[in-house]
């Protein structure tokens, strides 16, 4: 039986190309100029969580990753655009914010429902909730100091940016009292078509 210290958190995750990025990130500052209580996403760590594992063995998460790479394998780039700003669980009441897109991206979808398929082999539990992808890019701790939030975001619409996902990842989080820490462990490489 393995001890504890043998589990690791991990998640599988797609992580925007260069541009993406740099653009989420200039807009993740200027609201944090304007809200600094919200904890605003570090931008290299802006990506779409497709399958949040949790606690696992390191072994396992090998496994995972090797049954998502084997089913994978044929998966190409995926291109998107990004033009909407929301929250969970809505604009009002924000508990998370995020980045997403207007239409639905199928590819997106299959991808996590493969995803969703291959950890329940190493007996991982399905996601119960269904699959909305977004980019989280700030977690509201209290309501009372963010009472303009949503008056600035309007002020501050995001210009519509296209995505270029060129690669899955099979990631560690290793929480910290200055913020997770994001180790990549394996990766699938998504070729342009």
């Amino acid at each position: 039986m393995s001890s504890p210290s043998a589990l690791i958190r991990c998640f599988l995750a797609l992580y925007p190309d260069d541009a993406a990025r740099g653009a989420f990130g200039e807009y993740v500052t200027k609201l944090r100029k304007l809200n600094p209580t919200v904890r605003w996403e570090k931008e290299p760590h802006i990506h779409i969580t497709l399958k949040f594992i949790g606690d696992i063995e390191r072994s396992a998460a090998q496994r995972v990753a090797a049954h998502i790479k084997a089913r994978l394998s044929g998966a190409k780039a995926i291109d998107a655009v990004v033009s909407v700003v929301g929250a969970f669980p809505n604009m009002r009441h924000p508990r998370v914010i995020w980045l997403g897109f207007r239409e639905p991206v199928p590819e997106l979808v299959a991808m996590q429902r493969a995803i969703d398929d291959m950890a329940y082999l190493e007996g991982v539990s399905r996601d119960r909730t269904p699959f909305s992808p977004h980019f989280t890019i700030g977690r509201v701790k209290e309501y009372s100091r963010i009472r303009h939030l949503y008056s600035d975001i309007e002020a501050n619409p995001f210009e519509p940016v296209p995505v270029t996902f060129t690669s899955m990842r099979v990631m560690e989080s290793t929480l910290t009292p200055a913020g997770a820490i994001h180790t990549e462990l394996g990766r699938l490489d998504l070729p342009h078509a």
